[in-house]
Order: structure tokens, then C-alpha cells, then sequence
């Protein structure tokens, strides 16, 4: 499904209209954008087993369509002593990284902190190059009329949370009585999306269940 497609459909759901396929675009792009900083996101944006290196530094470029990490994995390397793996714990802030590890003389990472921009590994003695492998969200491509992104094309409830939820603004902005018909379509998807989750994961171990938004 394109962008395109969405709007379409959000046009035939709003009573066919026409000429307001612009600030229909702009609807489903702030939508997505609302999603994509929700406690819960899809598993279609998680970036499985990814590698980010580190050489002289202690420090290493977040990537640019980075939302979090996944707080189920720790970032881990292989350690090029023992050729085992290691995992990097993460903490909460810098001051308390510098705090705890400022008397460390480990010349492998021990701790992570993502901040704005960076991965910001301690202790800060690192020389040594290092290549890490870890799972984070990303942000879905811009949605355009022309063309399809992660949203648009997951066929599991993605496509229905994102129109529906695009839908109820332009109702809302139109002063449309569709707003509920968007509610509920976005509500449905939503639950379908999370239900093949939990249905996924319940087929490969226990479900721990999360936040909602």
C-alpha cells in the first residue's frame, strides 16, 4: 500500500472526498510520527543483531533513524582476549557512568549510555577498536504518496493502526462525524497487531507484557 493508497482510503472513509489529499498526507505523517514515540512499537521496526564499531574512542554515532534500543538485549562483543562474549550493562544518565567507573582501568567496554547522538561507552581508558552487536527501533521511512514504508506495508494490523489513527484527525480537524469509524478502525488494528506479537511470542517462550500507550 502507498501513501497514496492510505489517503485514498481515508478520503473514502471521511464520505469519498475529494481535494485534501495533502493534509491527509500530513495527518498520516504525524500519526506515524505519534506511534513511533509510543511506549509500545512494533516488532516490523526492530533491527535485529546490528553491528556498531568503536576504534580509539569510547564513544560511537547513533543511527540517524534511531528511536530506542530494545530493552530486551544488552549490547554484547566478543571479547578479543578470551574470545568469549560480553555483555555491556546500560545505565541511566553520564554523571552516573563517570561516577561508578572513574577509578576503572578495564581496557574492554563494562556499561553503555545511550544519550542524544551517541552510544557513550565506559570506562573512557578504551584504545582499542571494538565492534558491538545490539537490537534497536527505528523510525519507519516518511510516508509518500508514491511510495510504500514498514507501516503501509505490514499487512498484521500496521497499515489499519496508522490510517485509522490518521483518519480520526482529519475527522477531528473536518469536524467529521467519522471520527469514531477512524477510532475503531485504529483500535482494531492495533489489537491485531499486538495480538500476532503476543501469538509469536507465547510460541517461543513466556509473554512479558509492556507498557501500553
Amino acid at each position: 500500500m502507498t501513501g497514496a493508497d492510505a489517503v485514498l482510503r481515508i478520503s473514502d472513509g471521511l464520505g469519498f472526498r475529494t481535494g485534501i489529499d495533502q493534509l491527509l498526507l500530513r495527518r498520516l505523517q504525524e500519526a506515524q510520527k505519534s506511534l513511533e514515540s509510543g511506549k509500545t512499537l512494533p516488532r516490523f521496526l526492530l533491527q535485529e543483531d546490528q553491528s556498531i564499531s568503536i576504534s580509539g574512542s569510547n564513544v560511537a554515532a547513533l543511527p540517524t533513524d534511531f528511536i530506542r534500543m530494545d530493552e530486551s538485549e544488552l549490547v554484547k562483543f566478543i571479547d578479543p582476549d578470551t574470545g568469549g562474549t560480553k555483555f555491556v550493562k546500560p545505565v541511566n544518565s553520564l554523571a552516573m557512568g563517570l561516577e561508578a567507573f572513574k577509578d576503572s582501568t578495564s581496557t574492554i567496554p563494562l556499561a553503555v549510555l545511550v544519550r542524544k547522538a551517541t552510544l557513550y561507552f565506559f570506562p573512557t581508558t578504551l584504545t582499542a577498536p571494538f565492534t558491538f552487536t545490539w537490537s534497536y527501533y527505528k523510525r519507519a521511512a516518511v510516508i509518500a504518496l508514491g511510495s510504500e514504508n514498514e507501516w503501509l506495508g505490514n499487512k498484521e494490523g500496521g497499515a489499519e493502526w496508522l490510517i485509522g489513527e490518521a483518519g480520526s484527525r482529519a475527522a477531528g480537524d473536518l469536524g467529521n462525524a467519522r471520527k469514531q469509524f477512524f477510532d475503531a478502525m485504529a483500535l482494531k488494528g492495533r489489537a491485531d497487531l499486538f495480538g500476532e506479537i503476543i501469538e509469536k511470542e507465547m510460541q517461543s517462550g513466556p509473554v512479558i507484557v509492556g507498557a501500553d500507550n
